[in-house]
C-alpha cells in the first residue's frame, strides 16, 4: 500500500521542488516548526524575508486555505509525533544515549520512515519483474551518488542479476531494449546522470531515476522515477546520512525480487 506522505515530508520535498521563494519558506519550517506554530503570518514572513502573500501561496500549494489552517495541521502532526516519542521513551531500555548521537539516530530514522512512505509498493514490485528479465542492468551515480550506486548494485547482485556500476555515462550508449539503466540523482542530480539517462533512453533501454526531486529536468529524462525523501539535515556536503534511504530501497527491491 502506498501511503500519503505526512505534512512534514511534503514540506521537505518542497525544498527541492518549489520555486526559490517558496523553497525558502519550506526550509525555514523544517528548521524550526515550533516557531511557525507560535508566529503570526506577518512575523513568520519577516523571519523568512518574504511577504505574507508568499506564505499564503505556499500553504495553498500544500492544499490549505491559508496560514491558519496550515498551522493547525502542522501543530497536530507535531503533537502526535511528541506523543509517540514520549511513549517510546517509556519502553526504551537505554535512556542515556548522548544528545548528539540521539539526534543523529533520530535524523536517520526520520529519513528512512519518510522514504518508506513515499516508495510506491506496486511500482517496486513491477520494477523487480523488469530487473529479473533484463539482459543487462547498469547503475550510475556520479559524485556523492557513486557510493549509493555501489550499494544498490552490490545488494541486487546477490540475486544473480547481471548488474554493474558504470564509471562513465558513455556506457549507456551500449545498451538496448533488453537492458535497464538506473541513475541515482541522490543527493543531487549531475550532468553525468543526465547524460547517462538521456543516452540510455535514446538507446532503447528502460531508464529509471532515483531522486528526491521528481520534478527536476534530469528525472523527467527517465522513463520512470522512484522518489525518496529529502531533508536539509541529510544533504549537507560530505554527509553520508543520505545513504540510509538508499539502503532501505535496495533491501526492499531485493525482497521483492526474492518473492518473485
Amino acid at each position: 500500500m502506498h501511503l500519503d506522505p505526512l505534512l512534514l515530508d511534503r514540506i521537505r520535498a518542497a525544498i527541492s521542488a518549489y520555486p526559490p521563494a517558496l523553497a525558502r519558506v519550506a526550509a525555514s519550517i523544517i528548521e524550526d516548526p515550533e516557531f511557525v506554530i507560535n508566529s503570526s503570518i506577518d512575523d513568520f514572513a519577516h523571519h523568512v524575508d518574504s511577504g505574507s502573500a508568499s506564505i499564503v501561496r505556499f500553504c495553498r500549494r500544500l492544499g490549505y486555505s491559508g496560514f491558519r489552517e496550515f498551522k493547525i495541521a502542522l501543530s497536530g502532526e507535531l503533537e502526535k509525533a511528541k506523543f509517540i516519542g514520549s511513549c517510546g521513551e517509556c519502553s526504551t531500555e537505554n535512556l542515556y544515549i548522548p544528545k548528539e548521537l540521539a539526534l543523529l539516530s533520530e535524523t536517520l530514522q526520520s529519513a528512512v520512515a519518510a522514504s518508506a512512505r513515499l516508495i510506491d509498493e506496486q511500482q517496486v514490485i513491477k520494477l523487480a519483474g523488469r530487473l529479473r528479465s533484463a539482459k543487462r542492468i547498469v547503475v550510475l551515480g556520479a559524485g556523492a551518488s557513486s557510493v549509493c550506486a555501489d550499494i544498490l548494485a552490490s545488494r541486487l547482485a546477490w540475486t544473480g542479476l547481471p548488474i554493474i556500476c558504470a564509471s562513465s555515462p558513455e556506457l549507456a550508449r551500449t545498451l538496448n531494449q533488453s537492458c535497464v539503466a538506473v541513475g541515482l540523482l541522490w543527493p543531487a542530480a549531475t550532468k553525468e546522470s543526465w547524460q547517462f539517462l538521456s543516452w540510455a533512453s535514446t538507446a532503447g533501454a528502460h531508464s529509471i531515476a532515483i531522486t528526491a526531486d521528481e520534478a527536476c529536468l534530469v528525472a523527467k529524462t527517465a522513463n520512470e522515477t522512484i522518489t525518496i525523501a529529502s531533508d536539509p539535515a541529510i544533504r549537507k556536503p560530505g554527509s553520508c546520512l543520505h545513504i540510509s534511504s538508499i539502503l532501505l530501497l535496495s533491501e526492499y527491491i531485493h525482497r521483492c525480487l526474492q518473492s518473485q
